[in-house]
C-alpha cells in the first residue's frame, strides 16, 4: 500500500520529477561474505545519526558547533525469534563469528559512504574511514555549480589537474562496501567538464570475503559533456566469489589545461536499476554493543539489539 511508505512509490511526487520504487525491508547483518538476513523487527527501528564534537559559547551567548564526525546507531526489537534465529544474534554479540560485521540498511540504499559523497579526499595515513581517492587534489566547488535539482545531490567537487596520462577518482577505495551474492549492482555520479568534453571509464573493484582484490571490471567509454552527465551503468552482475566492492571513474587521458572535472552525487545500490539519489552509508562497519532478551514462549526468544557505526 503507497500510503505505508509515502514517497517511496512509483509516480510519488515527494520530490518533483523523482520515483522510487518499492523498498525491499530486508537489513543484513554479519562478515563480509558472510552476511545473513535479520528477522524481521518490529515498526520503530530507531537509528539515530550522533554527531561527535563540542558547542563552545561565547560571552554575548552566540554559539559555535564544532564537528568531528557523525555515527549512527541502530536499534532493533524482534518478536518472537526462533531457536537459529536467536542464536546467529548471540554468536555474533559475543564474538564468536570473526569480524568486522557490516549492516546493509534497506532504509539507505546508497552504499557510498557519507564522506565519499561530500568529495572529502581520503585520509593519507587512514586515520579517518571513507573519503575519495585521486591521482589528483581534489577540491570542493563553491561558485554554486551543481547538478539539476532533481539529482538530489547539493555538494559538487572538482579535480583541477592530474599529471601522467590518465586521471582517476574512486570512492572509498580502502573500505569495500558488502554486496550479497547472486545479486545485481547498479552505479552512478555526475559530471562534467568545464571547458571541454571528455571519455571516462565506470571501474568496478571487487573483493572476496577477506579483502583481496578480485578481477575489476570497466565499462566502454562514456562521454561527458559541459552539461551534466549522468555517468551510469546498471545491472552489473556480482561474479562468484565476490564479496566486496568499490566503484569509481578512470579518465583515459591527459589532463587539459583550464578544464575542471566535476562530479556529484555518487551512488551505488543493489538492484538492475540505479535508484535516485539518496545520502549514503547505506551499508557501515559496525560492532554490536548490547543484545537482550526474553523468552515469551519456549523455545522463542524476544529481545533487542543495538548496533554501533565503528
Amino acid at each position: 500500500m503507497p500510503g505505508l511508505y509515502p514517497g517511496f512509490y512509483p509516480g510519488s511526487t515527494a520530490f518533483p520529477g523523482v520515483t522510487y520504487p518499492d523498498p525491499d525491508p530486508t537489513w543484513w547483518l554479519g562478515p563480509l561474505g558472510r552476511l545473513r538476513r535479520l528477522p524481521v523487527p518490529k515498526p520503530g527501528i530507531e537509528q539515530p545519526s550522533i554527531r561527535f564534537g563540542g558547542i563552545h559559547q561565547g560571552l554575548s551567548g552566540a554559539r559555535t558547533v564544532d564537528v568531528t564526525g557523525y555515527r549512527q546507531e541502530y536499534k532493533f526489537t524482534f518478536d518472537y525469534m526462533t531457536p537459529a534465529e536467536w542464536q546467529y544474534l548471540e554468536l555474533l554479540h559475543h564474538r564468536h563469528i570473526q569480524g568486522p560485521y557490516y549492516l546493509i540498511n534497506p532504509l539507505k540504499p546508497n552504499r557510498i559512504s557519507a564522506r565519499a559523497i561530500a568529495g572529502r579526499q581520503m585520509d593519507p595515513v587512514g586515520s579517518i574511514r571513507g573519503g575519495v581517492s585521486s591521482n589528483a587534489e581534489l577540491r570542493p566547488v563553491r561558485d554554486g555549480d551543481y547538478p539539476p535539482a532533481s539529482a538530489g545531490a547539493l555538494v559538487a567537487t572538482e579535480l583541477p589537474e592530474w599529471e601522467g596520462s590518465l586521471g582517476f577518482f574512486v570512492f572509498d577505495r580502502e573500505q569495500p562496501f558488502p554486496i550479497l551474492p547472486g545479486e545485481y549492482l547498479s552505479v552512478g555520479v555526475w559530471m562534467r567538464g568545464t571547458t571541454h568534453e571528455f571519455d571516462v571509464q565506470v571501474l568496478i573493484s571487487w573483493y572476496d570475503k577477506h579483502h583481496q582484490p578480485l578481477t575489476p571490471g570497466a565499462s566502454e567509454p562514456i562521454e561527458v559533456r559541459r552539461q551534466w552527465t549522468h555517468v551510469t551503468v546498471e545491472a552489473i552482475l556480482v561474479p562468484a566469489g565476490a564479496a566486496g566492492a568499490t566503484f569509481g571513474i578512470l579518465i583515459p587521458s591527459a589532463s587539459i589545461p583550464g578544464n575542471r572535472v566535476r562530479f556529484a552525487g555518487p551512488q551505488a545500490n543493489g538492484g538492475r536499476e540505479l535508484k535516485p539519489f539518496m545520502a549514503g552509508h547505506g551499508a557501515p562497519q559496525v560492532v554490536i554493543d548490547q543484545l537482550t532478551d526474553t523468552s515469551p514462549r519456549f523455545p522463542l526468544r524476544s529481545g533487542e539489539l543495538t548496533v554501533l557505526e565503528v
